[in-house]
């Protein structure tokens, strides 16, 4: 009894991980994809691009961190997940 009670426990754990290892992932793609992406987008429109990428100063970055947190919003809304979310195939 006590040696299944130890594999399960041990299965269990190992299940948990890999979920919080998912999650993790997606997040990391949410973050990138919509960072760069919105960032970029800004960047060239406030004409803040810089050698190899952009650099948001002041008002910019505030829009950009309100683009952000409107894309976790509006993809859980309309889409019911986000596109890490998706592309790490997390229904939930």
């Amino acid at each position: 009894y006590e040696i299944c009670y130890i594999l399960y426990s041990t299965n269990l754990l190992f299940l948990k991980e890999r979920i919080f290892m998912k999650k993790f992932i997606a997040f990391f793609i949410d973050m990138l994809f919509s960072f760069a992406g919105f960032g970029y987008v800004i960047a060239v429109l406030t004409d803040q691009t810089v050698e190899g990428g952009f650099s948001l100063k002041g008002i910019s970055m505030l829009f950009l961190a309100l683009l952000m947190v409107a894309y976790f919003v509006v993809s859980k809304k309309f889409f019911g997940q986000s596109l890490g979310r998706k592309i790490m195939k997390i229904s939930l």
